[in-house]
Formats: C-alpha cells, structure tokens, sequence
C-alpha cells in the first residue's frame, strides 16, 4: 500500500511536470506569434509611410516573403478583420499623423 502511495504521488508529480512544460511551450509559442505580428504590423505601417499607397495583397506577400514578415491572410487573421480593411484604417492613422506634423 505505502509503495503504491509513492507510485501515485510519483505519477502525478511527472503528469504535473509534463502539463507545465506544455504550457511554457504555448506560452512560447504564442509570445513568438505575438512579436512576428508586432514586427509585421510595424512593417505594413512602414511600408504605407514609404510608398504612400496601400499594398496588394500579391505585392505584400511578395514583400513579407523577402523581409520574413507575416503574410496577408495571417496578419488579416490575428487583426480580425480582412487585409484591405487594415491597410485603410492604417493609411487613415497615417494620414492623420502627416497633417498634424505638417
């Protein structure tokens, strides 16, 4: 009986550890997700400031795939809302931006 209390415990210490380590590797996960997003955003803004349109889809892709950036279905995925409605919102925010400074 007292061996089999330790056998127990010893199981649930590894399915305890086991639980922990897939949450670190989610966790790790997402935070990489979370910066190639952050890291894509930037870029997509960069690029409307740069070239002063709002990039295709086909032409972002093309961009993202040479920098490494996300490409227009993901970033339109984790933004909720399509790649074309992004890119107006974020030339508006980039046009309200050049007004107040000039």
């Amino acid at each position: 009986m007292h061996k089999e209390r330790k056998i127990t415990k010893y199981a649930n210490q590894k399915r305890e550890v086991y639980h922990a380590k897939k949450i670190l590797k989610e966790v790790n996960v997402q935070t990489q997700v979370n910066n190639y997003y952050s890291e894509s955003m930037n870029a997509l803004v960069q690029y409307i400031k740069k070239h002063d349109i709002n990039p295709s889809e086909k032409s972002w892709n093309k961009y993202a795939i040479h920098k490494r950036y996300l490409s227009s279905k993901t970033i339109g995925y984790l933004s909720g809302i399509g790649f074309n409605t992004l890119c107006r919102k974020l030339r508006k925010e980039v046009n309200k931006e050049k007004k107040k400074e000039g």
